[in-house]
């Protein structure tokens, strides 16, 4: 779903599709990944939520989702922090796909969903 990337001193924005921008920015060295996405899609009763995402991130980065309702940013985060199995693609964490070892993972990450489930 990336349609370009574009390089803007240490900012990197990824336009995706249905109006979602992602933006990572930061002071990070671009040969070490943190956290990468590749071909992430997610199809719902084969229409597609979120389609074809490829990004990645360094140490020190920080990640934005912006776009309208429906656009596929809550989905793409439930697939980065593995609440949500992608219908194809891989989310990788410091290189290991994150699905091999979800307990591993889940004890790196801090996630503060939209609607706590009390």
């Amino acid at each position: 779903m990336v349609a370009n990337m574009y390089q803007f001193n240490l900012a990197r924005n990824f336009l995706v599709g249905g109006g979602v921008q992602i933006r990572a920015v930061g002071f990070a060295d671009p040969r070490v990944l943190m956290l990468e996405a590749r071909e992430l899609t997610k199809s719902y009763a084969s229409v597609p939520a979120v389609k074809d995402l490829t990004f990645s991130l360094s140490p020190g980065q920080v990640l934005g989702c912006l776009g309208p309702n429906g656009s596929g940013k809550s989905t793409t985060v439930k697939m980065l922090t593995g609440l949500l199995e992608p219908t194809r693609g891989k989310v990788l964490f410091n290189g290991e796909d994150i699905q091999e070892d979800l307990v591993s993972f889940r004890k790196c990450l801090g996630y503060v969903p939209e609607e706590p489930n009390l």
